[in-house]
């Protein structure tokens, strides 16, 4: 009985010898698996590293080869111009002082009549010599009637006459010009008459009430009730209030307009696609829904209704597209929206300042007011025909 229990012990023993060396061979085990497949995660890593590293640099070097490239084009060709910066071209010179016209002034008596400067990569001629201006707008313009690309390819903007190129510019140029005519004008001088009454009240019960006010605010009001009606089909009230959202949203998109953000984009085409992805997400893009959301709607408006017409750009613009079947020659939606919101840009700033300008000299002028005040009393009507 002794020698069997003992021979239980012993065989305990080793059973108990072989469960602890076999826990201490799996967590060893488990030890190198767990190990093995760190390294495995690591070398994983590293070569993800290394490959998004390589890319790239390649990019990098792929974009600085052909960066350089670029900016050698005018050499290549003898074309005389400052030298540019890598990154920015000739931008920085031209937005420091003086003025752009200076620095192009002073430019044209170093180099010559024809030179060439950079806007980032992009580059640009001047050309200051008569009979290559008229080979260039008449014998050539075939060749020349593009404009450059726009820096950021963005709705509506891509629709309008300042983006489209070749044969279909030249078509909806012909569609859009006879809008312009002095009939078609004529017809809406008495829009512009309504809006310039509200001025007129607006002015005459603050010089009543002896109230300061800025005179540039109210012309913007001004241009944008005239523009916002005779172009857009839009009733507005930018002038009896100021804070309306229109104006708010106008002001704000020329404010940001030019800004750190624009300069990258034309100095980094990549970034120019990353910016028109989320422009409806910026102020000038929640602008530019307003008005495209407006002027869609005024469309529709019409064309339930067609018996009913109205004097405006928006009414001649569909007229051209209503009026031929053929949807190449005709104006599409898109380009009678996106034609209606640049006249706004175009007519808005640059309106806006030329009256509150003429203000200006009026005001420091009071003999020239007078003058200017006697000759309208003098005026039988305020017809288009006595105010040309």
């Amino acid at each position: 009985m002794p020698f069997k229990a003992d021979a239980l012990m012993v065989l305990s023993s080793l059973d108990a010898t072989e469960t602890r060396h076999t826990r201490e061979f799996h967590t060893h085990l488990m030890y190198d698996l767990t190990l093995s497949s760190n390294l495995d995660g690591m070398e994983v890593c590293l070569t993800l590293v290394v490959l998004l590293t390589t890319c790239f640099t390649i990019m990098v070097l792929n974009w600085a080869v052909n960066r350089h490239r670029r900016l050698k084009i005018f050499k290549q060709y003898g074309i005389p111009g400052p030298e540019p910066h890598f990154v920015s071209g000739n931008m920085s010179q031209l937005k420091s002082k003086p003025e752009p016209n200076t620095i192009i002034t002073a430019w044209l008596n170093k180099y010559g009549k024809v030179f060439g400067y950079f806007i980032g990569e992009i580059p640009y001629i001047v050309v200051n010599d008569l009979e290559m201006l008229k080979q260039i707008f008449i014998k050539d313009f075939h060749v020349f009637s593009n404009r450059p690309n726009m820096a950021l390819d963005v709705v509506p903007l891509n629709k309008t006459l300042l983006a489209l190129r070749d044969k279909r510019w030249k078509e909806v140029r012909a569609l859009l010009t006879p809008t312009f005519s002095s009939g078609k004008i004529k017809l809406m001088t008495c829009i512009v008459a309504k809006k310039v009454d509200v001025t007129v009240d607006v002015v005459t019960k603050k010089a009543e009430s002896n109230e300061m006010f800025d005179m540039y605010e109210l012309v913007q009001g001004l241009t944008l009730d005239v523009i916002a009606d005779c172009a857009l089909a839009m009733k507005t009230h930018c002038q009896v209030n100021p804070k309306d959202i229109f104006v708010v949203a106008v002001r704000d998109f020329f404010r940001y307009a030019h800004n750190r953000a624009v300069e990258y984009a034309i100095m980094f085409p990549f970034i120019a696609t990353v910016m028109a992805f989320i422009s409806n997400y910026m102020t000038a893009g929640q602008m530019t829904n307003l008005i495209v959301d407006s002027v869609n709607s005024a469309i529709k408006a019409r064309r339930s209704n067609p018996d009913v017409k109205s004097m405006d750009i928006l009414q001649l613009m569909l007229d051209h597209r209503e009026s031929d079947d053929h949807e190449t020659s005709g104006l599409s939606d898109e380009e009678i929206v996106a034609n209606a919101y640049i006249f706004l840009l175009a007519g808005y700033e640059t309106t806006a300042t030329a009256l509150a300008f003429t203000f200006y000299l009026l005001i420091k002028h009071p003999d020239v007011q007078e003058r200017l005040y006697q000759e309208i009393e003098e005026a039988e009507d305020a017809s288009y025909n006595t105010v040309q």
